[in-house]
């Protein structure tokens, strides 16, 4: 297990090293400039400044520093007209929130794109709003690589919502073979983006 941890910190160290040209900093006080930049059906990873107990238990566990993620939509695309700018799962199950909640100064964020078509991002709305509001949150799946339960296709955590809302447009984002019992993480789910030249990064840190 140490060895698997220091093997991923070592490859995610050099993935780093060929991610210049592929990424943008701003600074946590140019909100302005940072939602200019992203673009609809971005995957928003987070972690909160000060990581609680819990969050570093997430990130040793998943191999990184990642503790969450959702999806932006935007303000409006298409027939949808949003009134919230982001879909996650948490607790409550899947909801639509505004960004300005990951604005506030405590949290950092990585915004992953890639060019998407029309057609991609009309079927990830209608997968995503037949999802909100009615899924719950899938605690079997994330608990699965210790309780070896499946995870529930009626459910979703944070991290499972994002993979199968790109898996509905054809790209399985993930580098592991993902199966009803295996955990996908955020930090599972930075991992293929680094290694995809298709996906660059707008980072938001303080």
């Amino acid at each position: 297990m140490v060895w698997k941890k220091v093997g991923i910190l070592f490859g995610s160290v050099w993935n780093g090293l060929f991610m210049k040209d592929r990424t943008l900093k701003i600074k946590n006080t140019d909100r302005a400039l940072f939602c200019r930049l992203i673009r609809p059906g971005a995957v928003l990873l987070t972690r909160t400044v000060k990581d609680s107990f819990l969050s570093r238990i997430i990130q040793w566990v998943t191999c990184g520093n990642w503790t969450h993620v959702v999806v932006y939509l935007g303000k409006s695309f298409g027939k949808y007209r949003l009134f919230h700018e982001t879909i996650e799962a948490i607790s409550e199950g899947v909801r639509s929130q505004v960004l300005d909640k990951y604005l506030n100064g405590k949290y950092q964020i990585e915004a992953w794109m890639r060019d998407l078509s029309d057609k991609e991002l009309t079927v990830m709305c209608e997968y995503l709003y037949g999802r909100e509001g009615k899924a719950k949150y899938d605690y079997h799946g994330l608990l699965s690589p210790i309780t070896l339960f499946e995870q529930d296709p009626d459910s979703d955590y944070c991290s499972e919502l994002i993979f199968n809302t790109y898996e509905v447009t054809g790209e399985k984002c993930c580098l592991k073979e993902v199966e009803p019992k295996i955990m996908v993480s955020p930090n599972d789910l930075r991992r293929y983006f680094v290694s995809s030249s298709r996906w660059y990064m707008v980072t938001f840190y303080c």
